[in-house]
């Protein structure tokens, strides 16, 4: 269990130095209820301008939030649940209220050493949530829910959000390199 344990802070880590380097990381907060393992924030603007920085043609904000959970009990729907509405709950306080505003994208990861049940592979496979701003004049934000399954060497995701847990699956497959 310790040899277990230490992997699993081992591959946190492992994954926050990934993300230090476009993201600001922050260790050890929490979302709602939820304590999370770290968070990761990344924000991009664009801007198009005619001549000179005076005359701006257009401008847009993406943003990327991740929230990482590390669980080393066994998974239960009532923590999924709550950890899925400390982040929906939150949704506002990360996306720019303003019309250059275009996409948040929030991702929820629970990295775990314990055995995941079909019900919950299944339920994070269909999990997706997209919310409109304004009618979706000031862009919108979408909610993926992830498990990293560290016993069994896999991420479970929605589909559309295979390519936003792409650090968690390299990490994973150079884990089993090592071993």
């Amino acid at each position: 269990m310790l040899m277990t344990q230490l992997s699993m802070k081992q591959y946190i880590n492992e994954l926050m130095n990934k993300y230090v380097v476009f993201f600001d990381v922050n260790k050890a907060e929490k979302i709602g209820n939820t304590p999370l393992a770290f968070s990761a924030l990344y924000k991009r603007r664009d801007e198009k301008y005619f001549i000179t920085k005076t005359i701006k043609v257009w401008g847009m904000e993406n943003q990327q939030c991740v929230f990482a959970a590390e669980k080393e009990e066994p998974l239960t729907k009532a923590y999924i649940q709550q950890f899925e509405k400390d982040i929906r709950e939150n949704v506002n306080e990360y996306v720019g209220q303003h019309q250059e505003h275009m996409s948040t994208i929030f991702l929820g990861v629970v990295i775990t050493d314990q055995p995941v049940t079909e019900e919950f592979i299944k339920g994070v496979r269909k999990y997706r949530k997209v919310k409109f701003i304004k009618y979706g004049m000031h862009g919108w934000a979408e909610l993926y829910l992830a498990i990293v399954d560290l016993k069994e060497g896999k991420v479970y995701v929605h589909r559309k959000g295979d390519t936003y847990v792409e650090p968690f699956l390299k990490s994973l497959v150079k884990k089993e390199e090592q071993l």
